[in-house]
């Protein structure tokens, strides 16, 4: 099973502009998350999604992947898709860009269900709401089982 992994990345934030380039103990915050990426053995390639020269640029002068995808994109999944309309892949992992401290692991459990279940087509990864102050925090993506 061919994994690739898409981190969609823009400068443009409305919450925090430049985002992707903000400095993190001597790195970028993109390049933290590009490269906790290619610690899971199970993806094949990693690769950055961006509409910004100087994000490509930095991902290059690192060693890694960058494509330039259009400036019109509404959502981070538009990107995505864009890129992956030129890549051959079984499995293609959406890896939010904003992310420094993601866990290779984690990708090991978006991938078992896949493995294990021929016809699924989608997984997210989810965590229990545990407090109130998680459940009032608009930052936090919600999901209903």
């Amino acid at each position: 099973m061919k994994v690739i992994a898409i981190i969609p990345a823009r400068m443009a934030s409305t919450r925090f502009p430049g985002k992707p380039l903000a400095d993190i103990l001597g790195l970028p915050m993109i390049e933290h998350v590009r490269r906790r990426v290619l610690l899971c053995p199970e993806i094949h390639e990693v690769i950055v999604a961006t509409c910004d020269r100087e994000i490509v640029n930095l991902v290059h002068s690192c060693g890694g992947l960058a494509v330039i995808t259009s400036d019109r994109h509404v959502r981070c999944t538009d990107r995505v898709a864009e890129v992956m309309e030129s890549k051959n892949a079984d499995v293609v992992i959406n890896v939010q860009g904003d992310e420094p401290l993601v866990h290779p692991g984690m990708f090991g459990l978006i991938l078992d269900p896949l493995k294990n279940e021929k016809d699924l087509l989608c997984t997210n990864l989810m965590n229990e709401i545990v407090s109130d102050i998680e459940l009032n925090n608009p930052n936090l993506v919600k999901t209903d089982l």
